[in-house]
């Protein structure tokens, strides 16, 4: 079932979630990248398809013990992402929905399910994985979040067609869904990310599907030798887009306490945890400079607690090697976020977020 109101639900997520005037709520995200295997090749994608989970039991023991701990605190699981491939094409989706630890996860009815997925599988396959689903986790409240493609959205007739035939599965599945679609923004796509590319086909998605269109800098999920090129790509589609639509533009950065200090956002694969820069987006990234060290022989809720304020405190000390984080108003915020944690790890001194300068101002959501 795809609930109703999708486009105005949507639009307006988190903005009141957020509010800093909430302080006393508390709130944890996991992102848990341990499906394996694609069979698609998509513009922009640079996740890693194979070697995400070499021992699925063990990963889910870890995971899930997490979980029990922070449900055991005043620490929300507010949103479980499963990842990184394709949910429906993933060769692992079965066996990880089957474990009894998964379903482990979602003791707390109110924790979210983020699923991920490009709705390119066959709609038998969708529906074969989504009664599993509903067979053993049944009571989930799922955010779909769907990978699409520019160059086929828009010059593709077949496209929407086949995309509104595995729609009709999530309508008939008995799972609740929130559907979104996303495009991944990355140099080398065909048609220009301009305002007027963006601008029509948000509304084609808003017209044929009711629901909206995130845009995210999927380069910032590896490190790169030319990531300061690609940042600056990103940054002056930013821009463009906001001289084009100031009116109606809203930017996720604005908002200080999305992904902030009341929120715990970690990164797991292949047994171990890691902060989560959020960078316009959770950026998925497992290099040695995001990794949580545990203090036993197994990760337990403090080693992630006390990582959170670790970073904070690395980072206000990086921030005096900034030519403008210093006295800057999303200091705080932005350490928070590990922002200057993913600075430092790629020799970043300068604002890309046009935040202090005020490049870029509008809606905070």
């Amino acid at each position: 079932m795809i609930k109703s109101n999708l486009f105005d639900r949507m639009n307006y997520a988190g903005e009141v979630n957020w509010d800093l005037d909430k302080s006393n709520n508390f709130y944890s995200f996991m992102n848990i990248d341990i499906l394996n295997g694609c069979d698609f090749s998509c513009h922009g994608c640079f996740v890693n398809k194979g070697t995400n989970s070499s021992n699925l039991e063990n990963d889910l023991k870890i995971i899930s013990k997490i979980a029990d701990e922070i449900n055991a605190s005043s620490l929300h699981l507010e949103e479980i992402a499963l990842g990184p491939t394709d949910f429906f094409s993933a060769k692992n989706t079965l066996d990880v929905i089957k474990h009894p630890d998964f379903k482990r996860l979602f003791k707390n009815p109110d924790t979210k399910f983020v699923m991920l997925s490009t709705l390119k599988a066959g709609p038998d396959e969708i529906r074969e994985k989504l009664e599993v689903l509903e067979k053993y986790v049944g009571h989930l409240d799922i955010d779909l979040l769907i990978a699409t493609d520019m160059d086929e959205f828009l010059t593709d007739p077949n496209y929407i067609s086949n995309m509104k035939i595995k729609w009709k599965v999530l309508e008939e599945s008995g799972l609740e869904f929130d559907p979104a679609f996303q495009i991944n923004i990355h140099p080398a796509n065909l048609i220009k990310y301009d305002a007027e590319n963006l601008t029509r086909l948000a509304q084609i998605i808003k017209t044929e599907f009711d629901t909206i269109l995130e845009f995210n800098p999927s380069i910032l999920r590896i490190k790169h030798q030319k990531q300061k090129e690609n940042l600056h790509f990103w940054m002056q589609t930013i821009k463009e887009n906001f001289k084009k639509n100031a009116d109606g533009f809203t930017y996720t950065m604005l908002n200080k306490g999305h992904s902030g200090m009341n929120n715990m956002v970690i990164n797991f694969r292949n047994g171990n945890f890691y902060i989560c820069p959020f960078i316009y987006e959770n950026v998925f990234s497992y290099e040695n400079t995001y990794l949580i060290p545990k203090k036993g022989e197994e990760y337990t809720l403090n080693d992630l607690t006390t990582a959170k304020e670790d970073f904070f405190i690395k980072q206000m000390q990086f921030s005096e090697k900034t030519t403008n984080c210093v006295g800057c108003e999303y200091l705080v915020s932005c350490s928070y976020k590990n922002v200057l944690t993913f600075m430092e790890a790629n020799n970043i001194k300068d604002c890309f977020l046009g935040l202090g300068n005020g490049e870029i101002h509008g809606r905070a959501v």
